[in-house]
């Protein structure tokens, strides 16, 4: 039983950002506070009309990896634990950037918000004291600069991947998720849980032109609502789907 210390505190913090529509860039999440925490969760939400998650790297904490994250469209979730053998917790000097957001810059905006949310990952800090910690959230504003004369927007026009919403939806048996590909390429279609646990990787082959994956509901623990998400180096896509046994 964790029991909640108002004294002890942990802050989360995002850097401010000034970039150019069309730019790939990242947004720093460092940590202040962070003595002996054996455990913590939260989630990131942005405003998806204006930025597209790329996904996360530049790791500060150690057992922090890809595989923490569920990364959705408007959304990520990150969940971690002490790796440890014998979970005295881990400490990390005030300002440590613990990983890094990249995203893409899709159009022109004063002030495009990331914050630190509550779902789909409530926010919990604990430390090898049983105890839960307070915690201090900050929120990361991006202006974005509308260039037309930019090659790095001309080149991100340019999609190699479309992904499509599968169908049917919701399906009991099998759905059809079609997958249109510039030119034959490997790629993960990574499928989550409602909480952003990552349930399924499937390792695709993909032709040139429109490639069409079959899912059978026995891929899903149970009924209810997941996610599939195709993300690489140049495209980001998450769509959501419904299984009914």
């Amino acid at each position: 039983m964790y029991a909640l210390n108002i004294n002890a505190q942990v802050s989360l913090m995002l850097e401010d950002k000034e970039v150019m529509k069309g730019e790939v860039f990242t947004v720093d999440v460092s940590v202040s506070g962070f003595e002996k925490i054996v455990g913590m969760q939260f989630s990131m939400a942005w405003e998806e009309a204006f930025l597209r998650p790329i996904g996360v790297e530049n790791f500060g904490l150690d057992g922090l990896n890809s595989d923490k994250f569920g990364i959705f469209e408007e959304q990520v979730s990150i969940q971690w634990s002490d790796p440890s053998a014998t979970f005295a917790g881990v400490s990390l000097a005030d300002s440590t950037v613990i990983f890094s957001m990249q995203f893409r810059a899709l159009e022109q905006a004063d002030s495009a918000m990331i914050h630190i949310t509550d779902s789909p990952a409530l926010i919990e800090f604990f430390n090898s004291d049983d105890i839960i910690l307070e915690v201090q959230t900050d929120s990361s504003f991006v202006k974005i600069i509308d260039d037309s004369m930019t090659s790095t927007t001309t080149i991100q026009q340019d999609t190699p991947l479309q992904l499509h919403h599968n169908s049917p939806n919701p399906f009991t048996e099998n759905t059809i998720i079609q997958i249109d590909a510039a030119h034959s390429q490997e790629t993960d279609l990574r499928i989550f849980d409602q909480t952003g646990i990552e349930i399924q990787t499937l390792n695709l082959r993909l032709n040139r032109g429109a490639n069409f994956i079959e899912l059978n509901s026995s891929l899903f623990p149970e009924s209810g609502i997941y996610y599939y998400q195709l993300l690489t180096d140049y495209y980001a896509k998450t769509k959501k789907l419904v299984v009914v046994r």
